[in-house]
């Protein structure tokens, strides 16, 4: 494959850790199919959905070529739907990947993820995150996200963050150190209601050290284009 200027290819992502017997599934649209979570192998997919369930002691840790770097902690559902991003290159291949625009879509079904978002000011770039009430956009932050089919908060602890309105798609933006609440209207359900509040100084600590161990978590990874792929490598 040689590449001119620049193209959009496949993104990638990169376990870097993983507690023993995580599965994941590739979900198609006829069938899924069920592996065992390699740490320290890299994924990607032009078709089949990423799909991370994991059970009650597990827990991923992942590094996504884009820069976003996700946590999944134990009981949760978490997704990769769909992930391009623009390489700029020729031919000079293996190098370290000089990444331009992406689009990244994910999504937190139930339980409880943290990311750590890179800032991007592109048109053309977009990150968000899928919950079961309202999606939400992460850009440029550090968030903690619980999410079922009853309610979804979402602790903006760095950075700002995006509501996407379910009916007009207009985005909202929510400050550093609020609490988001998203939850069903008690009057009518197909209605969704968004509220929020300043986190209190001990969650705002607690959450934010837990940001700073998963930021500095062994191992560094880099990521590089291969043969047309993007691979993450362990520094």
């Amino acid at each position: 494959l040689v590449m001119h200027g620049e193209d959009f290819i496949n993104g990638s992502y990169y376990i870097k850790s993983a507690s023993v017997d995580t599965t994941h599934n590739w979900v198609g649209q006829s069938f899924t199919e069920t592996e065992k979570l390699v740490v320290g192998k890299s994924y990607s997919s032009e078709t089949d959905m990423f799909e991370l369930i994991t059970k009650r002691s597990q827990q991923v840790d992942i590094q996504f070529s884009s820069g976003l770097l996700a946590r999944v902690t134990p009981n949760s559902e978490f997704r990769v739907d769909a992930f391009n991003q623009m390489v700029s290159d020729d031919s000079a291949q293996p190098e370290k990947l000089i990444g331009g625009d992406f689009v990244l879509n994910t999504a937190l079904m139930n339980g409880e993820a943290y990311f750590v978002a890179t800032k991007y000011t592109s048109p053309n770039t977009m990150c968000v995150l899928q919950t079961p009430l309202m999606n939400v956009e992460l850009n440029g932050g550090e968030y903690h996200v619980k999410a079922n089919q009853k309610y979804t908060i979402i602790y903006v602890l760095k950075g700002s963050l995006g509501v996407f309105d379910n009916q007009t798609n207009k985005k909202t933006m929510k400050s550093e150190g609020t609490m988001v609440l998203i939850f069903p209207s008690p009057m009518k359900s197909t209605d969704i209601m968004i509220t929020e509040k300043g986190i209190e100084p001990e969650e705002y600590k607690k959450l934010t050290d837990d940001v700073q161990v998963i930021r500095s978590a062994q191992p560094q990874i880099m990521f590089a284009l291969v043969n047309g792929k993007i691979v993450g490598i362990k520094l």
